[in-house]
């Protein structure tokens, strides 16, 4: 009887040790919040979630969904969100321009030859009846983009340039993207830059045909960022923490690439987790999009920045043009790749 005491007790102190090493290593925890907007191109920090290595790292990291980067920008700029997400835009660059603390920190996505997630689209009839062959037919056509003020109107122009003409040469109209399968249904819209997963759609109702992919005439364009509030990057240890995380999944999102699609060793995975992670609930339609690219040391493609950025700034919607000097800081995307080369997690 005595033996049988003596083994519950030493169970039982085993077991209230573990709970006190677990409650320990809770308190330790870097709690970090972050935006994202639930889409494909957020892979990166659903990988880092559902394959612990956010918890690799001692990071207990709290996801809210935003409905767009631009309503991320105010609280990041108070402190109150340490991270985010999300296409680069004038309302950054302006939001950057008033000494808001934003920096962009590494890449999110991008359009590269063979993995580009968006793509020009133009109305079946319009290619059917000939009326449309080359970009130099665009002069006056709607053409959608999703809302003022972001890169897709540069990737336009860049588009029309290729015609020798300009945006200012086509009827520019905002919807939302989730929005472009219904204009094309309805005959509203000429031609538009739509992303994934709603290109695939699109191809699907057979109202519209991939004119061009973004990576055919403007490649590697710098579509989406990552960003990191001065509050966050001032605690230097987490934002690295957080930093070698995002890359570990950047480099498993790339596993997961091949031949245009999620065809990778590590396909399915991704397919699973975003299924589970993203709005994008359906594995078929996973399976069958193109995905956009990531680079997977997390670089900037600074060319395409500046580019879009001259943009803006020639329609006067950003008044600095050496803005980039101040939004950009690599320093901790460039600490945490020498890191994980020398064997961190």
């Amino acid at each position: 009887m005595w033996r049988s005491k003596r083994r519950v007790g030493a169970l039982v102190a085993a077991a209230l040790a573990a709970c006190s090493a677990t409650a320990g290593m809770a308190q330790a925890q870097q709690s970090v919040s972050m935006g994202v907007v639930g889409s494909i191109s957020d892979a990166p920090f659903f990988i880092a979630e559902a394959k612990g290595y956010f918890v690799d790292e001692g990071l207990k990291v709290e996801i809210s969904t935003f409905d767009s980067a631009a309503n991320m920008i105010a609280p990041m700029g108070m402190g109150q969100l340490d991270v985010g997400a999300g296409a680069v835009s004038v309302g950054l660059f302006n939001a950057i321009e008033r000494g808001l603390g934003i920096k962009i920190v590494a890449d999110k996505a991008r359009n590269s030859p063979g993995y580009s997630y968006s793509s020009i689209m133009v109305r079946k009839a319009l290619v059917d009846s000939g009326k449309v062959k080359s970009f130099a037919d665009f002069k006056g056509l709607k053409v959608a983009v999703a809302g003022p003020g972001i890169t897709d109107l540069s990737t336009i122009d860049q588009a029309m340039r290729k015609g020798d003409h300009t945006i200012d040469d086509a009827e520019i109209v905002f919807l939302g993207m989730g929005q472009h399968v219904a204009a094309y249904a309805n005959g509203a819209i000429d031609a538009s830059l739509t992303a994934e997963p709603s290109t695939t759609r699109i191809l699907d109702q057979g109202t519209a045909v991939r004119f061009a992919s973004v990576a055919s005439f403007y490649p590697n364009q710098q579509t989406a960022v990552v960003l990191f509030s001065e509050h966050f990057l001032k605690n230097a240890d987490a934002a690295s923490r957080f930093m070698r995380a995002y890359l570990r999944a950047a480099r498993f999102y790339n596993g997961a690439l091949k031949d245009g699609h999620f065809f990778g060793d590590q396909g399915e995975e991704v397919v699973d987790i975003l299924s589970r992670y993203s709005i994008v609930k359906d594995k078929a339609l996973l399976r069958r999009i193109s995905p956009n690219a990531i680079d997977p040391s997390g670089q900037l493609d600074m060319n395409s920045l500046a580019i879009d950025l001259a943009f803006f700034v020639q329609h006067g919607w950003v008044k600095d043009p050496d803005i980039l000097k101040r939004a950009v800081d690599l320093s901790v995307v460039t600490a945490a790749n020498a890191q994980l080369d020398n064997g961190a997690h």
